[in-house]
């Protein structure tokens, strides 16, 4: 059986192993939560599943639950967009001054493209080829 994941908004960061990096992983995560190995330097967080290591370039992920675990940058760019519509290429949302109905734009896994025509936008989203969701506003 095939699932799809449920769209859900995330906070993460990315470790990058700079000492701005390692503050904002200080402020992002609990004293309790990680510490840094004692010959690598590098920090390891502490999960349900056992200790985990973070390596340069990985996303540290807080779940919907609170918990904390690491993530590879190709895994994460495949499954994260940015919930921030500034961080769009393209962005539905700015093209309307009332936000109401498209204000979750980027829960949607999906490519998003803009038709202009008779004084309104149409947009449609399509993931795997199986999915749409689309709107008119004027």
């Amino acid at each position: 059986m095939k699932y799809r994941k449920l769209p859900v908004i995330i906070d993460a960061m990315q470790y990058t192993g700079t000492k701005e990096s390692v503050n904002e992983l200080k402020e992002f995560m609990p004293d309790d939560k990680y510490y840094f190995h004692h010959a690598t330097g590098f920090p390891v967080i502490k999960t349900l599943e056992g200790d985990h290591n973070v390596s340069i370039n990985d996303y540290v992920i807080k779940g919907v639950a609170g918990e904390f675990y690491p993530c590879k940058p190709e895994i994460f760019e495949k499954t994260y967009v940015s919930a921030d519509c500034n961080d769009m290429k393209i962005c539905p949302m700015s093209f309307f001054t009332s936000l109401d109905t498209f204000e979750n734009c980027k829960l949607y896994e999906c490519s998003w493209w803009m038709n202009y025509g008779g004084g309104g936008c149409a947009i449609t989203a399509i993931a795997d080829n199986l999915y749409s969701f689309g709107g008119i506003r004027e």
